[in-house]
């Protein structure tokens, strides 16, 4: 191969330059609107349920902060805080060692976690709206969050931070789901291999 052809091959390689149209698809991206499948409040029900059109939200987007209930807001400011400050996390539970558990520590610790969860929810849930108590709810069609089963809201914040469980391989894209995500189970695709996992035996 000579230099020159070596040349053309790099530029054929090379990624698409940063322009309007490349701008336009990310944003598309990020505000695609899927649809999350809430199995286990299928399962608590006992019937099915349509699908939740939802999207990942940003929550350092200020609008979508606003838009927030005041507790939970708070706590997302106090974690935000904790993190730059550069304050360790609570150590793990070490269930073999019971009597030198900090109970205090474990449930600042699980009610941290929960209200991020809560957070995504809330600001991630299209439809069904989500709300966080029944002073929140303006219209008839809103739900509560705790309508919704804690392992969906679990399986959808590890879908919005890209951790791809068996539980997170029923999110579909709506409409159209993009092809290059259905094999990198990225943003608006599945895990192929926890979809397959998870299918039905034939």
């Amino acid at each position: 191969m000579t230099t020159s052809t070596k040349i053309k091959a790099k530029a054929a390689d090379a990624p698409a330059a940063f322009n309007r149209s490349l701008a336009q698809r990310i944003r598309a991206k990020r505000e695609a609107v899927h649809d999350f499948r809430l199995t286990a409040t299928e399962q608590l029900l006992g019937e099915p349920l349509p699908p939740a059109r939802v999207r990942i939200p940003d929550l350092g987007d200020g609008e979508i902060l606003n838009g927030l209930p005041d507790s939970l807001l708070r706590t997302m400011l106090q974690v935000a805080s904790d993190i730059e400050a550069g304050k360790p996390g609570i150590a793990p539970v070490d269930l073999s060692k019971p009597d030198e558990i900090d109970i205090t520590a474990a449930k600042q610790n699980a009610m941290r976690q929960r209200a991020l969860v809560d957070a995504y929810c809330v600001a991630g849930f299209i439809e069904p709206r989500l709300c966080l108590t029944e002073d929140d709810q303006t219209d008839a069609d809103d739900w509560l969050l705790s309508d919704i089963h804690p392992a969906d809201r679990i399986a959808f914040f590890n879908w919005c931070n890209g951790v791809h469980t068996e539980a997170a391989a029923t999110v579909e894209p709506f409409p159209d789901r993009p092809t290059e995500d259905v094999a990198t189970g990225g943003p608006g695709g599945v895990d192929s291999e926890a979809a397959e996992r998870s299918a039905p035996a034939a």
